[in-house]
């Protein structure tokens, strides 16, 4: 009864290890500062939904829209963030029962690769010593 029109939420249905390496090294890259960035882990699939309620069935078709334009738009975005292959499912329904008045329903559900990764830096290895007196046995 308090829920204010239109009600967005987002819920994390799913997220699974997808694609493991060798040391769970993924990458390294140079900082500005000239430090050397080490990133390990794992690459995960995730499963998101992103839902919307309204009470009339043209606001849920400009609610759908404004969730398709936000994700074509921040495409870009997403990418920088490292997703990859991402999918989406529209799901639309109502539900006239339960409530004071009809609830029109509209979901997108999102499916991503996404990396998860801790990361160190450290100073570039400038040099390798190898000793002069080397045998072998």
């Amino acid at each position: 009864e308090e829920t204010v029109f239109p009600a967005v939420a987002v819920h994390l249905n799913q997220a699974t290890t997808d694609q493991h390496f060798i040391g769970g090294f993924i990458g390294n890259s140079t900082t500005e500062a000239g430090q050397v960035r080490i990133d390990e882990g794992w690459w995960s699939r995730y499963q998101v939904q992103i839902e919307a309620w309204s009470l009339n069935p043209d606001e849920r078709r400009l609610l759908r829209r404004a969730f398709r334009d936000i994700l074509v738009a921040g495409r870009d975005v997403l990418e920088l963030l490292g997703l990859m292959e991402l999918e989406v499912t529209w799901i639309d329904d109502e539900d006239f029962l339960p409530n004071n008045a009809p609830l029109y329903h509209t979901a997108a559900k999102l499916s991503y690769l996404s990396p998860d990764v801790i990361w160190s830096e450290g100073a570039p290895l400038r040099e390798i010593v190898y000793p002069d007196d080397i045998t072998s046995e």
